[in-house]
């Protein structure tokens, strides 16, 4: 069977998490975060784009549609992006999701439905909390409605391995 093309990032909240850009949204692995970092939503990530599932980040070089699910404590927002052809992130210290179409290292995906302040504000105010636990989901393919059956999948996996060991 082949590689699916998903992914998770686990990262950690700060007390200057503010989430407020109006058109891009970062997860970053650097550890500390100004107020000024308006745009992440959790630091101290364990990947960055560079260092995402090579499967996810050739499907999104084709153009394919991502499905991004924030997880922070059981509380799930959900969005869309899509890839550009021919561009991978090189990237090894932040993901970028954009809602223009600039592009960068740390560009992840353009055409998002949300940014940073679009995310569901009772998240945002779990990830001002240093000991909050994010969990990022990635999946991509052709269509939306198929990168969200496959987050889907990778959701329920992930949740029933969690309630196991719990």
């Amino acid at each position: 069977m082949s590689a699916l093309a998903t992914d998770i990032v686990t990262a950690k909240g700060h007390p200057n998490v503010r989430a407020t850009h109006k058109s891009t949204l970062e997860v970053t692995r650097e550890k500390d975060l100004t107020p000024r970092g308006d745009c992440i939503i959790a630091v101290a990530a364990d990947k960055a784009a560079a260092q995402l599932n090579p499967k996810l980040l050739s499907e999104l070089a084709e153009g394919y549609h991502l499905a991004v699910a924030v997880e922070v404590e059981g509380d799930i927002d959900v969005f869309f992006a899509q890839g550009f052809r021919g561009h991978k992130p090189t990237s090894t210290t932040s993901i970028v999701i954009r809602k223009s179409t600039f592009r960068d290292e740390r560009t992840l995906a353009v055409k998002s439905t949300k940014a940073a302040k679009d995310i569901d504000r009772g998240l945002i105010e779990k990830l001002a909390n240093p000991a909050a636990q994010a969990k990022i989901y990635f999946a991509a393919a052709p269509t939306r409605k198929s990168a969200l059956k496959l987050l889907a999948a990778l959701l329920e996996k992930n949740i029933k391995t969690t309630e196991k060991s719990t």
